[in-house]
């Protein structure tokens, strides 16, 4: 909590106790209360043990007669409330308060000063807008509370809103462009169960904030964390990423260009070789090999030597011909959309040359081949590929520093630093 102290310094509780013990000031077994939690830059003397230097973090006890000041030590040992209890009770008003700093500037000497700062700077920052009145309804409420007495868990929550409210105007204004792109970014999201988060917005008028209510921004925020929760189905081709293509036509470039490259260079991905090896010389019924045979085993992206045999070599057999491409997408349930390419150039490629029934040891376990059961035999390659999807909000992304950029809700700007570079944007 220590960034969030520094813009305030003293949060308002309510924290009523039985004094455990007599120690200064307080008497064992009578009532008292804590009013508030010093978070930072006190260093004044404790009002229970005398010590003139006490520790930044106090708090102040209201005895009936007057208030006392005392460290967290004394406070524990005179109550039995901990240090954490009060970072737990104070963490909510230290958070808004940094938000509101970076709102309107300053730090605040406590929560009431906090919330009349955010008021006024309210004021500026919802000219012209459709609910301003409501929400500065809303904020005065809040500030007469905090000035009868420490602010509750309701008035917290209701701030943080507010203020998401209002962070989300500011940058909007501040940043039109990041703006408009943050909302289609997120309608236009390609993760599976994307929408389900964002149906309900499309009537929202997301890209103009000042015709929203603080209501729409709330769900604003929660589509856009479970959105950037979802992860994107994995690639087919890790290595060409749709992502980093400005259309889907440069896309599908680079990837015919990537499985040429490796069809070129004899780099498999994928083989039924020896099986094809198998059925020519080892086949006992004699039958002829067919396409399935060849491609019948196949998982997509491939990139497949094909043996370089006569029998191999008849027109019913094309692996880089559309009929080999319709018998894929029927194993695999996946559109091919046309993609494979084959070369010309022949390769050696090792295979076993042993019989099939030799190659296994009683117990079913493969044999290592004999090295002169290994022997190299001509190939042609061929490749098939799927694409991944493209969307355009690919080069949204690139713009505008990458998805996560866009689907993290904005933070408020130092009110000083107007020029300073945004810190969700690269």
């Amino acid at each position: 909590m220590a960034e969030n102290a520094q813009a305030l310094r003293q949060a308002q509780v309510n924290v009523p106790f039985q004094a455990r013990r007599s120690k200064g000031r307080v008497v064992q077994d009578s009532p008292y209360r804590v009013t508030s939690f010093t978070l930072f830059a006190s260093r004044e003397a404790c009002d229970l043990c005398d010590r003139p230097h006490q520790a930044e973090r106090q708090v102040r006890i209201d005895t009936g007669d007057g208030e006392v000041r005392a460290g967290l030590t004394c406070l524990r040992q005179v109550s039995g409330i901990t240090e954490r209890r009060m970072e737990k009770l104070a963490e909510g008003q230290a958070g808004i308060a940094l938000r509101v700093h970076r709102l309107v500037g300053g730090t605040f000497e406590d929560t009431r000063e906090m919330i009349e700062r955010l008021r006024a700077g309210a004021e500026y920052l919802l000219a012209g807008t459709r609910h301003g009145e409501q929400i500065l309804q809303d904020l005065a409420g809040i500030q007469h509370r905090a000035g009868q007495a420490a602010i509750g868990d309701g008035d917290v929550e209701r701030l943080r809103q507010l203020t998401d409210y209002l962070v989300l105007l500011q940058d909007a204004r501040a940043h039109p462009e990041f703006h408009r792109a943050r909302v289609q970014a997120l309608l236009e999201d390609p993760a599976p169960g994307a929408s389900a988060h964002t149906a309900d917005l499309a009537r929202l008028p997301l890209t103009t904030p000042e015709a929203l209510t603080v209501d729409d921004v709330q769900r604003l925020r929660r589509a856009m964390r479970e959105v950037g929760r979802l992860q994107l189905p994995a690639r087919h081709t890790p290595e060409v990423n749709p992502e980093d293509h400005p259309s889907r036509e440069a896309y599908q470039e680079a990837l015919g260009q990537h499985y040429t490259r490796m069809v070129r260079a004899g780099q498999p991905l994928g083989s039924t070789l020896q099986g094809q090896y198998d059925l020519v010389h080892f086949d006992s019924w004699g039958r002829r090999v067919a396409l399935d045979d060849l491609v019948g085993m196949l998982k997509l992206p491939c990139v497949v030597p094909v043996y370089d045999h006569p029998a191999l070599q008849r027109p019913e057999l094309q692996l880089d011909g559309a009929q080999a491409l319709r018998l894929l997408e029927r194993r695999t349930g996946q559109a091919m959309r046309e993609r494979f390419c084959a070369s010309g150039t022949r390769r050696l490629v090792e295979i076993r040359r042993d019989h099939p029934d030799r190659r296994a040891d009683d117990r079913g376990r493969e044999r290592p081949a004999r090295p002169e059961d290994r022997v190299p035999v001509p190939c042609w390659f061929v490749g098939f590929w799927l694409e991944d999807p493209w969307s355009p909000v690919f080069p949204l992304w690139q713009a505008h520093g990458g998805r996560a950029a866009l689907l993290a809700f904005p933070l408020a700007e130092e009110a000083s630093s107007s020029g300073a570079s945004r810190r969700h944007r690269h």
